[in-house]
């Protein structure tokens, strides 16, 4: 992952003498910004393009689309000459002449005819791509392009020139925090945009679990009105470890962007991950009170404090664990410095001086193995399962339905009997990034050997449940098969079933990528253990749940070049009489509607079984690239109807049926989960 550029900044604030000192009571964001009037992004690089003879025009910045087109009118008048508008404009449109690189407003005009009032667009230009006088394509590029947004109406606007482009209907906005947006063009896939309006940044977001890596600054500028002001500290809490002797640095880290005096703590080249369930402070210069204090990091160690208005000076950073409240690292006095890179490290307590984190040990980890009999080495990383020897048609296959997960932790968190001293929970990142915790119910069966070889089973209920002090947790498989104090006496073994199924989820109606990761918990503390990172940790899983639509349309005798004689069809005893040129019409739907189609047929058989002909097609597994592979989508509705003549049905004058089958590529590790069947029986006499 390449690192952003500035999220995890320095110290935004003023300076200035005095340091006015506020103290906390509770953890919060104290003294935050309210929710602005309305906040600007000002485009650096946005610009309109068209494709002639391709359909409607796109809207483009930093490589996102703002807008397909589909609210926009285009008309050529000549090679170079195009007359263009939004479809909400009244009394005006633009007109674009491609040979002399010049856009006009047009007003007392008639949209698609010559006439009105020109006036040239000085802060447009025309870019064309080949012959100026006949273009393959043009470029309308914008200086002074920026989207508007009115958190109290959700209003949304995308201007240019003093025109709207784009009216946001195609747009989705949601509010994480007063001053956090999350942003969205309709049709993006795997990425969106966030706002923070106390930073005054935009970033493209493309992993929500790793803003501290992977957020990337967007370079067009952002402009905030009202929402009152507050002296502004973030960053990131990254961790860092102890570079065993003679070993080299690694080429990349996630602090390679930030110079090492702006790094608090050991030198940068040694950090990892950011770190989770911590909290950040900022202190009075002699540490005797708190100014602001975060929530606590949760999630991946990014952080936002709002001091009061006007403070300035120098701050003490403290970081304590959200657990225990225990100090895992102070600072010395660090100024206010306005817009540099300040990012804190935490290292472990053999060389950290007066702070520490504890690191997990070499063996404290967990793992995800399969998805029902597919394993994770077998998933892709944008989640599908691949089925390494299958057939083309079966690859590249989303997951639905109710999907057994397995995995471990190693071995010293399980009990021996009991429910030991750790559970488990599994959280479900959605394609938005919300996230939720999975409350599907886990049973097992369990086995009980009695000394006179008597086994008794019961169904056993492993959560999600309180365990301790923990809520919503699943327990852990007892390892050990010796019975438990509650068990009846004379009995000698215990056995559970499937000791590594760690989740049974029903995926009812969701589609998209999905992230789901393993939390592992002290039930006396509630406090969460921290793991040792790896690749089966947090897997990816894309969803699909759609169902096929599989139906006849049509089918009736014709008599010639597609004339209809319905009469010929004789409904009520299903009977066809293919003589002369007459011939069966048939159409039929096998659609699946986001495109994971797996195959579809439709098949003629004689009662004897013979198989006189079939119609159909399959998924190829194509090389793709992105958040998914290509669609395949199956036979649309559309689609033109077929017809089949006397020489068609070999078996001569008997009773057909006509077997129309389709399947979807999802599965739920174990088959494919998503087919429908129709049939249809007729007796045709060739």
């Amino acid at each position: 992952m390449t690192p952003f550029r500035t999220l995890c900044a320095g110290l935004a604030g003023a300076l200035a003498a005095a340091l006015s000192l506020v103290t906390l009571t509770s953890a919060g964001h104290a003294g935050g910004p309210s929710e602005p009037d309305r906040f600007l992004l000002r485009f650096t690089d946005a610009y309109l393009v068209h494709e002639p003879g391709r359909g409607n025009p796109q809207i483009v910045t930093e490589g996102n689309v703002l807008s397909y087109g589909q609210d926009w009118e285009i008309v050529q008048m000549r090679d170079f000459l195009y007359h263009l508008r939004q479809r909400n404009w009244q009394g005006f449109y633009w007109k674009v002449n491609t040979s002399r690189r010049e856009v006009y407003r047009v007003e007392g005009g008639s949209f698609g005819n010559l006439g009105g009032s020109d006036e040239l667009i000085e802060s447009i230009s025309v870019d064309p791509v080949g012959n100026p006088e006949d273009p393959t394509r043009f470029f309308l590029r914008f200086s002074d392009a920026y989207l508007v947004y009115v958190p109290a109406s959700g209003t949304l606007q995308i201007t240019a020139s003093g025109n709207v482009l784009s009216y946001g209907g195609d747009w989705s906005v949601t509010q994480d925090e007063p001053w956090i947006y999350e942003m969205s063009q309709d049709v993006w896939q795997g990425f969106h945009w966030k706002v923070n309006t106390a930073r005054e940044i935009a970033y493209r977001v493309t992993d929500e679990t790793e803003p501290c890596l992977t957020d990337e600054e967007l370079a067009m500028g952002v402009d905030v009105v009202g929402g009152g002001s507050a002296t502004l500290a973030y960053g990131c809490v990254y961790s860092a470890v102890e570079r065993p002797e003679g070993e080299e640095y690694p080429q990349t880290n996630p602090l390679a962007d930030v110079a090492a005096e702006h790094v608090v703590g050991k030198d940068e080249f040694t950090a990892t991950a950011p770190a989770a369930m911590v909290r950040v402070s900022a202190l009075a210069p002699d540490a005797s009170s708190a100014l602001s204090v975060s929530p606590a990091l949760s999630l991946y160690g990014e952080y936002d404090l709002f001091l009061p208005a006007g403070t300035a000076g120098d701050v003490v950073f403290q970081i304590t664990d959200a657990a225990s409240g225990a100090t895992l690292h102070r600072s010395g006095r660090e100024p206010l410095r306005n817009g540099e890179n300040l990012r804190h490290l935490l290292v472990p307590a053999e060389t950290a001086g007066s702070g520490s984190i504890p690191f997990p040990d070499e063996e404290d980890t967990g793992v995800f193995t399969r998805v029902g009999l597919v394993e994770l080495a077998d998933i892709d990383p944008q989640g599908f399962a691949e089925f390494p020897g299958a057939p083309e048609r079966l690859r590249d296959a989303p997951f639905g339905g109710s999907l057994r997960m397995f995995g471990a932790f190693t071995r010293n968190f399980y009990p021996e009997t009991g429910a030991g001293d750790h559970c488990y929970k599994v959280r479900i990142t959605e394609p938005g990034g919300t996230t939720s915790y999975l409350d599907d119910p886990l049973n097992k069966r369990r086995y009980v050997v009695d000394s006179d070889g008597t086994v008794t089973s019961t169904s056993e209920f492993l959560g999600p449940m309180t365990i301790g002090s923990v809520d919503d947790c699943y327990r852990l498989t007892p390892l050990s098969s010796d019975p438990e104090s509650d068990d009846p006496a004379g009995s000698i073994a215990v056995f559970w079933s499937f000791p590594d199924l760690l989740a049974h989820w029903h995926t009812g109606l969701r589609s998209g990528q999905h992230t789901v990761s393993l939390e592992l918990y002290e039930t006396g503390t509630g406090s969460r253990v921290r793991l040792v990172e790896n690749d089966n940790l947090d897997i990816e899983l894309y969803l699909d749940n759609r169902p096929i639509t599989l139906n006849f349309d049509t089918l009736d005798v014709v008599r010639g070049r597609g004339t209809m004689e319905t009469d010929l069809l004789a409904e009520r005893c299903a009977m066809a009489r293919l003589v002369g040129n007459r011939e069966l019409e048939i159409d039929f739907t096998a659609h699946h509607p986001t495109g994971f189609m797996s195959a579809y047929r439709l098949a003629a058989r004689s009662n004897s079984g013979v198989e006189v002909w079939r119609e159909g097609d399959s998924y190829g597994a194509p090389a793709w690239s992105g958040a998914r592979p290509p669609a395949f989508e199956g036979r649309a509705a559309s689609a033109a109807a077929f017809t089949k003549g006397s020489a068609d049905f070999t078996a001569g004058p008997c009773a057909y049926v006509f077997d129309l089958w389709a399947a979807a590529r999802t599965t739920n590790g174990y088959s494919r989960i998503n087919r429908a069947h129709t049939q249809l029986f007729y007796f045709i006499e060739p």
